[in-house]
């Protein structure tokens, strides 16, 4: 299959807590990462291409590429 999403916001803490734009309400982004993951891994199979526009995180992080594969 293939996907496209956009704007998971990996790593954003900016974003932790609940409101009516997009709640996330996780204790720390560890833990919104490892749901996110999840959740990616449920759906998205070894051969299905994936691509993501605009924002993965909001900084560069070389584990980044670590927790997505």
């Amino acid at each position: 299959m293939r996907f496209v999403t956009s704007d998971t916001h990996f790593l954003d803490q900016h974003l932790l807590g609940v409101d009516d734009f997009a709640p996330r309400p996780f204790a720390d982004t560890e833990q919104m990462d490892e749901q996110i993951i999840e959740h990616w891994n449920a759906k998205v199979a070894e051969n299905d291409i994936v691509r993501v526009s605009i924002i993965l995180c909001t900084f560069e992080n070389p584990s980044l590429y670590e927790m997505l594969t």
